[in-house]
This record gives C-alpha cells, structure tokens and sequence, in this order.
C-alpha cells in the first residue's frame, strides 16, 4: 500500500494491518520527484522504518492461516505457546464459523 504523504499513512496504517491481518512496516521512499510512503510485511535491506503497525492479540481473523501465522509471531514475541481458537454459532441448524482468535495456554 503506497500513500503520497506521511499525515495520510499515519492514520490509514492501522486499517490497513486490521483488513490485511498481518504486521506492517512504514517506510519512506525519495525520488527525485518527490517522495512517498510505503507499508510493507518486512523491512527490506536498506530501508528504514518510520514506525510499525501491529495487530492486536485479540483481533478477530477472517482466516485460519492469518491467525497461525499471528499465533507464532506472538508466540515467539512472548515466549509463550499461542494456540488458535475457532469462534462459531449456529444458524438454522448448521454451525457457522464466526471468526478465529489467539488464545494463551494455560499453565498446568
């Protein structure tokens, strides 16, 4: 996602991360005609970042996959096991998927 100024960057970032479910890095890109703002997954060689978006540990996933790569991502952040949870209701007799969360296991 490019934007053409950093006021514009700052506050669409966090929307971005949340629609996308992943981490986000800002960086700043010059041209010689001019400059933009770019968010990016990872932070290439050579680039600096203005600052980070970051998902929320109990952000509702659309999707099993996004969830499990948040689950190891905050898993190694925390030095923690993160398991993910599948949240479902029940609509005219058939369990529908609702969304999937983190959840921490609990010590035994």
């Amino acid at each position: 996602m490019v934007f053409s100024n950093l006021e514009l960057a700052l506050e669409n970032g966090q929307d971005v991360v949340d629609r996308i479910e992943r981490d986000l890095y800002l960086c700043r890109v010059k041209y010689n005609s001019g400059e933009e703002y770019v968010l990016k997954p990872q932070l290439p060689l050579g680039f600096s970042c203005l600052t980070c978006f970051r998902l929320s540990f109990n952000h509702h996933f659309k999707t099993k996959q996004s969830a499990e790569r948040a689950a190891e991502l905050f898993g190694s952040r925390m030095g923690v096991k993160v398991n993910v949870n599948t949240e479902r209701y029940e609509e005219n007799g058939y369990k529908i998927i609702s969304h999937y969360r983190l959840c921490l296991t609990s010590p035994h």
